[in-house]
């Protein structure tokens, strides 16, 4: 099971940020993680370091929150335009949301490896990293 180099947060539930980075330390899921508290930071950051070419800091993976403010989980996926990007990155939407609508349409995105349900465990990192091998 090999870390991910690169891990990006979105959601801006503090509380939950708090827990997860404990959690991927202790698991060792990723050497460097980001935190963005809404989609608009994150796209913002994505196009930049696009525009300056410096793909090695773009994402292995990225955990993305569904509900939050000025730019949901769909949104980011619609604006980050992700399959321009010449690098894999894996996307887990993960939601407290069990909305068959919310499931259904991370599903048909092509982006999105998998539909998460909070709270992430230590098991569910690791079935993480061991899906991404």
């Amino acid at each position: 099971m090999d870390s991910f180099k690169q891990a990006w947060i979105i959601d801006d539930d503090k509380v939950y940020i708090y827990g997860l980075k404990r959690l991927i330390k202790l698991v060792k899921f990723s050497e460097n993680v980001q935190i963005y508290y809404d989609g608009y930071q994150a796209v913002n950051q994505i196009l930049l370091l696009k525009k300056y070419k410096r793909i090695e800091e773009i994402p292995d993976v990225i955990l993305l929150d569904i509900n939050m403010p000025v730019w949901d989980g769909w949104e980011f996926i619609k604006h980050a335009d992700l399959k321009k990007i010449n690098k894999k990155i894996i996307l887990y939407v993960v939601s407290s949301s069990i909305k068959s609508d919310d499931l259904k349409k991370a599903q048909e995105l092509e982006e999105v490896t998998n539909f998460v349900v909070k709270p992430i465990t230590t098991d569910k990192l690791k079935s993480m990293m061991r899906n991404a091998s």
